[in-house]
C-alpha cells in the first residue's frame, strides 16, 4: 500500500489542483461536451422537456450520451451551467487521481516518480482535450477500473459496467474481457448475474427519464441517428478512406478478430488490473468510433507499468516514449488546423512504447 504521508501528499497535490481549476478562466474550459451531453439534457428532464431535443437550449447540436450518466447525476440540470461545469472538472480530476492511486498503491512511489506521472498526464493532449471538452472518458475509464476490481459483487461491478455503458464504444474490449473473467470465476452463474445487474441499473438510471418525460426514446433514437459522420482518428476510418468501403471493412474486420482474441488471451493470463488497463488501451486502436481526446483510454496502462517494481531502463522508455509521443501531437496540433483523424497514430504509437517497456521488464524478471 502507498505510505500514508505519500497519500497526503498525493491528495494534496490533487486538492491544489482542484483549487486552481475552481479559479481558471471559464473561457478555458468551454465544457462544450459536457454542456450538450449531460448538463443540457439534465437541465431539460428537471423542467419536463425531452432530454434528447437539445436543440431547444442550443441550436444546431445534439445529444449522443447515453442515458445512464445522465439518469444518476440529473440534478446538475438544476446548477448554473458555469457551477455544473466546474464540478465535472474536479470530478475528472479526481477520477484521474483515484486511477493512478489504483495502480500504484502497490509500490511506495517515490513524490519524485508520482510528480513525473502527473507532469506526463498533463502534457498529455488528449487529457487536456477531456478537460477542455468536459468529457466523460477518463471517468469511463475509471468505471471499468472499478467494475474489474468489484467483480465479486455483482451488484457493484454491474453499477459501474451500467455507468461505462454511457459511451459504449470505449467498452469495446474491456467489457467483453470483464465478462469473460466473471465466467472464468463463477461460470455461467457469476456471467448471468453480471450481466443482470448491469442490465437492473441501467433500467433504474432510466426511471427519470420515464418519470419527467415518457415519451423520450423516439427522441432519443433520431438523435443518435442524427449524429454525423466525421473524419475520426480510428484504425477503422483509416483502412475505410484509404482502401475504400469494402476492403476496408474487410481489413478492420480481420484486425478486430485479432485483437478481441489477444484481449481474451489477456484476461486469461493476466491479473484483473493489468488485463483491464491493456484492453483499454488496445480500444483505442480497434474500436470503430473514437476521438482523439478518447485517448486518455492509454492512461491506466501507463500508471499500471509505472506501478510495477520496473529497472531504470524500462523507466526511461516509458517516460521518454511517453513524452515524445505527447511532444509529437502538440506541435501537430500547435502549427496548424487540423482534422483529428490525423491523430490515428496515437495508438499504435503508445502501445508500441508501452509493449516495449513491458518486453524489457518481462526480461529482467528474476528466474525461479
Amino acid at each position: 500500500m502507498i505510505a500514508k504521508k505519500t497519500f497526503i501528499k498525493i491528495g494534496v497535490i490533487l486538492l491544489a489542483l482542484g483549487l486552481l481549476v475552481a479559479f481558471l478562466p471559464v473561457n478555458l474550459f468551454d465544457s462544450w461536451d459536457f454542456r450538450n451531453n449531460l448538463w443540457g439534457p439534465a437541465h431539460l428532464l428537471v423542467t419536463g422537456r425531452s432530454p434528447y431535443i437539445i436543440k431547444q437550449l442550443f441550436p444546431l447540436t445534439n445529444a449522443v450520451w447515453m442515458p445512464p450518466i445522465i439518469g444518476l447525476l440529473f440534478s446538475l440540470g438544476w446548477l448554473d451551467f458555469t457551477l455544473a461545469a466546474r464540478a465535472w472538472l474536479v470530478a475528472n480530476l479526481a477520477a484521474l487521481g483515484l486511477l493512478i492511486y489504483i495502480f500504484l498503491r502497490g509500490i511506495k512511489p517515490s513524490l519524485l516518480k508520482f510528480s513525473v506521472t502527473l507532469a506526463l498526464v498533463f502534457t498529455f493532449a488528449p487529457f487536456i482535450l477531456n478537460l477542455m471538452l468536459g468529457q466523460i472518458s477518463i471517468l469511463i475509464a475509471l468505471f471499468l477500473v472499478l467494475a474489474t476490481l468489484n467483480s465479486d459483487s455483482s451488484l457493484l461491478a454491474g453499477l459501474f459496467l451500467a455507468l461505462a455503458l454511457t459511451k459504449p464504444q470505449l467498452c469495446f474490449l474491456a467489457v467483453p474481457g470483464i465478462l469473460f473473467g466473471s465466467y472464468q470465476r463463477k461460470k455461467i452463474t457469476g456471467l448471468m448475474r453480471l450481466g443482470g445487474a448491469a442490465a437492473a441499473w441501467v433500467a433504474i438510471f432510466c426511471l427519470p427519464f420515464f418519470a419527467a418525460f415518457p415519451g423520450w426514446i423516439p427522441d432519443f433514437l433520431a438523435a443518435l441517428k442524427d449524429n454525423a459522420n466525421w473524419a475520426q482518428p480510428s484504425l477503422f476510418f483509416f483502412l475505410a478512406n484509404h482502401f475504400g468501403s469494402g476492403p476496408g471493412l474487410i481489413a478492420w474486420g480481420l484486425a478486430a478478430v485479432v485483437i478481441f482474441g489477444v484481449n481474451l488471451w489477456i484476461w486469461k493470463k493476466c491479473p484483473p488490473g493489468e488485463a483491464v488497463a491493456w484492453s483499454l488501451a488496445l480500444t483505442c486502436l480497434v474500436t470503430p468510433y473514437i476521438w482523439s481526446w478518447d485517448f486518455v483510454l492509454l492512461l491506466p496502462c501507463l500508471f499500471c507499468l509505472l506501478g510495477r517494481p520496473f529497472n531504470r531502463l524500462t523507466t526511461g522508455i516509458l517516460v521518454t516514449g511517453f513524452a515524445c509521443g505527447s511532444a509529437l501531437t502538440w506541435m501537430m496540433r500547435w502549427n496548424t488546423q487540423v482534422s483529428d483523424q490525423i491523430f490515428f497514430w496515437l495508438p499504435p504509437f503508445f502501445l508500441g512504447v508501452y509493449l516495449l517497456a513491458a518486453f524489457i521488464q518481462h526480461r529482467n524478471l528474476p528466474r525461479t
